[in-house]
């Protein structure tokens, strides 16, 4: 599949992410919920920005609003430092990654970009660090958006979410990469 279809099929995925986790956190049109929805993006922008203080991932309105402000930036990101860590290393058999402060599961995505365009399909092992069950959740909707083209490279038997750091490595790992990774430290 072609890149830009592939980012086509990322518009439709977070537009429709987003509707399916509006609905899982009961968000009606009430003024009130357009209100705390309003500004939960501003809470994010001025935090993200700005600092000290960081976003409170927790809330339901600011992971929504990350997953529309930053998720999709983040997917290519994770996307052009999978391609670049593959260009120089080649592709082996099984990959190991361990995503640490994974978010909305933008490193899951953006190594599945990168798996979609290669003739070789490596065996997935993923495990994904976040502490908000907000992010994971948005996350979740995000990724059962996604078409099969993209999701069977990482398929969810082999993907493991976390709230505390992963206390054990999945199985069948002694022949394989392993890439820890942290892609907000990045930013």
């Amino acid at each position: 599949m072609e890149l830009k279809d592939l980012l086509g099929e990322l518009d439709i995925a977070q537009k429709q992410g987003f509707q399916k986790f509006l609905f899982k956190i009961g968000h009606s049109k009430k003024t009130e919920d357009q209100d705390r929805a309003s500004a939960a993006l501003v809470q994010l922008q001025e935090r993200v920005t700005e600092g000290p203080i960081p976003p409170n991932y927790e809330d339901p309105y600011v992971a929504a609003a990350y997953l529309v402000k930053y998720h999709l930036s983040h997917c290519i990101l994770a996307y052009g430092s999978f391609l670049k860590l593959f260009k120089r290393i080649g592709i082996p058999d099984v990959i190991y990654v361990c995503d640490v402060g994974a978010g909305t599961g933008a490193g899951r995505v953006g190594l599945a970009l990168f798996l979609s365009q290669c003739t070789q399909t490596p065996t997935v092992y993923f495990d994904a660090y976040e502490r908000s069950d907000a992010m994971q959740s948005v996350g979740t909707c995000f990724w059962a958006s996604l078409s099969e083209t993209l999701t069977s490279h990482i398929p969810d038997d082999t993907y493991r979410q976390w709230a505390t750091v992963p206390d054990e490595l999945p199985a069948h790992l002694d022949a394989s990469l392993r890439v820890v990774t942290a892609f907000h430290l990045s930013l």
